[in-house]
């Protein structure tokens, strides 16, 4: 029974949802749409439910770390007292409000900002090891590299101009074609797996299972 529950039940209910989504968008019909967008409704509302769940799971966590005294107990205060906050705010009077887009304006996005700032020190410090002159294709990595970030700066590229139209035609003829042949893999990757999954064989998303399930 447990098998059924934790493997079977899932599977059925995956492939009745994937096919009805399937079918709803290559052969339209009203009673496709009217189906489809209750589906996907539901899943808005589970979601919510989830982010509720996963809110809670959070207070407990951080307010057992504050009890216990553990490593850096001060910051989960911190966030638990930011985080309350913005629930405070946001669920009364929504997000669209002049005090919740108050804080958010001048709380969580100069705190993005220098975070941001933080992490641009080790992206250069991991730019400086990958465009190191060892090989071929270090420096073949490195020349087209280089053009784009004088191409970028502006100091340069109000002395010479040659750089800016170097770097478009670089991301123009060769950057954008290596990204759209990733993305074509992408693509058909994300089609193998939509595929396996909807046939039972991709089960990895009904999380860990015992021995012999």
């Amino acid at each position: 029974m447990s098998v059924m529950i934790k493997k079977q039940i899932p599977l059925v209910i995956a492939f009745i949802v994937g096919v009805i989504l399937v079918f709803e968008w290559f052969i339209p019909t009203n009673l496709g749409d009217a189906v489809g967008t209750g589906l996907r409704e539901s899943g808005i509302i589970i979601n919510s439910f989830a982010i509720m769940a996963g809110v809670i799971g959070l207070y407990l966590n951080e307010i057992r770390k504050v009890s216990l005294r553990r490593d850096d107990w001060q910051y989960s205060v911190w966030m638990l007292l930011v985080v309350s906050l913005f629930i405070l705010i946001g669920v009364p009077f929504g997000y669209e409000s002049t005090n919740y887009q108050w804080m958010y304006n001048s709380i969580l996005m100069p705190l993005g900002a220098t975070m941001y700032g933080s992490i641009s020190f080790y992206i250069a410090a991991a730019s400086y090891r990958v465009l190191k002159f060892r090989s071929v294709q270090s420096i073949v990595l490195l020349i087209p590299a280089m053009i784009l970030i004088l191409g970028n700066t502006p100091m340069i590229t109000s002395v010479w101009s040659g750089f800016t139209d170097t770097g478009g035609w670089i991301m123009t003829n060769i950057t954008q074609p290596v990204y759209t042949g990733i993305m074509i893999g992408v693509a058909l990757g994300t089609l193998a797996t939509g595929l396996r999954t909807l046939l039972g064989m991709e089960t990895g998303w009904l999380g860990r299972r015992e021995e012999g399930e």
